[in-house]
């Protein structure tokens, strides 16, 4: 059986492929699994991409906060040219 944090590494891989994505990687946490993900510009995370997080277990920041703007929640700054967002594994959010 794959580990989760392999099969999240793939799951980055396979949202790099993606034109809108610059960059996603798993980012060190105490709390919670959390991948960052880098979108092309300053947009808030496409329906597509969200679709694909949601089938694999993962959610914008926002959503698992209960931010009332999830862009914004899980916004994380501009850098140069893209738009930095945390996403968070929800499937093991308790085992942490």
């Amino acid at each position: 059986m794959v580990d989760r944090d392999e099969e999240l590494r793939g799951i980055a891989a396979d949202l790099r492929e993606r034109d809108v994505v610059e960059n996603a990687f798993l980012a060190p946490s105490s709390d919670d699994r959390l991948m960052i993900v880098d979108l092309a510009g300053d947009g808030s995370v496409p329906p597509d991409v969200r679709a694909v997080l949601a089938e694999c277990g993962l959610r914008v920041a926002g959503e698992v906060y209960g931010s009332r703007d999830a862009r914004s929640g899980s916004f994380a700054g501009a850098l140069e040219e893209v738009t930095r967002h945390y996403v968070l594994d929800v499937r093991t959010r308790k085992e942490r």
